[in-house]
C-alpha cells in the first residue's frame, strides 16, 4: 500500500516534538530502556516530565514510543527501530520545516541544524 506524500505530511502535522526524537534515535535499532536514557544524558534539558530516575521513563519520552509503535511509524521486536513509514515521516518533518510549529522546529534544529542540510548541496 502507498502512501502519498499529503497523506503523510497529514500525519507528520500530529507528531511532538518528542515523536520527532523517538523518530531520529531508532534509525538503528535501540532498546527502550538505552532509547531513555540517551535521549535524558543528551537532551534532558527539554523534557518536561521525569526524566529517567530511579527507573521510570520519561512520560514525554514513553508516550512517544507507544504513540509511534500504534500508527506503526516504530517497531518494537526485539529493538525498537523506525519502520519505512517512520522512515518517511521522519524525512516530511525535515524537509517541511516551514510547515510546523516552533516547538517542532526547535526539535528539529536541535537535531539537525539547517546549516547542514545547506552544506550538502
Amino acid at each position: 500500500m502507498m502512501i502519498h506524500d499529503k497523506e503523510i505530511r497529514d500525519d507528520a502535522e500530529d507528531l511532538t516534538p518528542f515523536d520527532f526524537l523517538v523518530l531520529h534515535y531508532t534509525e538503528d535499532p535501540i532498546y527502550k530502556t538505552n532509547l531513555m536514557h540517551r535521549i535524558v544524558k543528551e537532551h534532558g534539558d527539554v523534557i518536561e516530565h521525569a526524566p529517567y530516575i530511579y527507573g521510570e521513563y520519561s512520560d514525554d519520552i514513553d508516550e512517544a514510543v507507544n504513540s509511534l509503535l500504534s500508527w506503526g511509524a516504530i517497531r518494537s521486536k526485539p529493538r525498537l527501530v523506525r519502520t519505512d513509514y517512520g522512515e518517511r515521516l521522519y524525512q516530511c518533518l525535515i524537509e517541511n520545516r516551514e510547515q510546523w510549529d516552533e516547538d517542532m522546529n526547535a526539535m528539529i534544529d536541535r537535531i539537525i541544524p539547517v546549516t547542514a542540510k545547506e552544506g550538502e548541496q
